[in-house]
């Protein structure tokens, strides 16, 4: 919800994600590739990833939801 409400607040990476469905130990997983060199994904089938939060816009807006007199 964050994201939606505070522009800025993250840097993204378009990446293909695979999600693993067969029972086991990573039922469920989501899967992109980060290593480098893998080429960049576009098109269809490529989703964002928050990879990075801007600190300063978190805590100033963080502080700003303790001290408001609601």
């Amino acid at each position: 919800m964050a994201s939606l409400a505070i522009p800025g607040l993250f840097t993204y990476t378009e990446k293909q994600v695979k999600v693993e469905y067969k029972e086991g130990y990573s039922e469920g997983l989501s899967i992109a590739d980060f290593r480098p060199g893998v080429p960049k994904c576009t098109g269809p089938g490529c989703v964002r990833i928050a990879t990075d939060i801007d600190e300063s816009i978190f805590f100033v807006d963080m502080l700003r939801n303790l001290i408001r007199n609601d």
